[in-house]
């Protein structure tokens, strides 16, 4: 812990995230706004802002659609969404990086210049009846027994995708490239990551173990599961790992990407 910064928000509950720290100590952020919403599927959005050195934010940059979650009828819970989409981001050096997974849409910036934007469809694929069932197994398992039986009747009520979201993890690296996670199904073993450079150009293509969080979903953008690619610089990946006895470690990999 070097220090503590507080991002000023105004009126209205939400949180930030810090995701780059500029030479005049301004900081780009994502701030997730949590404001009541209707019931039924919703998502509220999550921005890039700019904040001064002293923590005050003075401009908003850019506006994503963020978590997908199903507000309950009487308005006082946030219902997960199994496999649901989301706003994901990444910032690493002066770069930031922003985008949601309905599809391929993302946006690099240095600084608060938009550099390089990234549109694109995917090809869709299928959540299956078996998917729903592990998934919903999983997320209760997380849970003590006697807890369950609370949560079981929450999800039956939530809504369900019908096909996984295009991506499912976003890195950035010093030199601005962009690291792109897939969505793994729950039993995959592995992540296959495509680097692009900052231009969007193809770089390389790698697997890599994937890391399933212990809290399988959360209902806020801002508290999204972790993934496997803690950093990437220097030609060295650090991945987080977690053993047989669940305990976490650190494996570092030099990467020799093509010039």
């Amino acid at each position: 812990m070097t220090g503590v910064q507080r991002l000023e928000r105004g009126t209205g509950s939400g949180a930030a995230v810090p995701l780059v720290r500029l030479e005049g100590g301004e900081v780009l952020a994502a701030l997730e706004t949590r404001p009541p919403l209707p019931p039924g599927l919703q998502r509220g959005p999550v921005f890039l802002v700019f904040a001064d050195a002293a923590g005050a934010i003075v401009d908003t940059l850019a506006q994503w659609a963020g978590k997908e979650r199903h507000i309950t009828r009487d308005g006082l819970n946030a219902n997960p969404v199994a496999f649901g989409a989301t706003a994901l981001f990444a910032g690493r050096g002066v770069h930031a990086l922003m985008g949601t997974n309905d599809s391929l849409d993302l946006t690099l910036y240095r600084g608060v210049e938009p550099l390089t934007r990234i549109r694109g469809g995917y090809s869709p694929r299928r959540i299956t009846a078996p998917d729903r069932d592990d998934w919903t197994e999983r997320f209760l398992g997380g849970f003590p027994e006697e807890v369950q039986a609370y949560w079981r009747p929450r999800l039956e009520e939530s809504t369900v995708r019908d096909a996984y979201p295009a991506y499912g993890a976003l890195a950035v690296d010093p030199e601005g490239r962009i690291w792109v996670g897939d969505y793994p199904r729950l039993a995959d073993p592995e992540r296959r990551w495509m680097v692009l450079e900052p231009d969007g150009r193809p770089s390389g293509v790698l697997s890599l173990p994937v890391l399933l969080p212990r809290w399988l979903e959360e209902t806020v953008a801002v508290t999204s599961a972790p993934h496997e690619l803690l950093d990437v610089a220097y030609g060295r990946i650090a991945v987080l790992r977690r053993g047989e006895f669940d305990e976490e470690f650190i494996e570092v990999y030099e990467v020799e990407l093509p010039r």
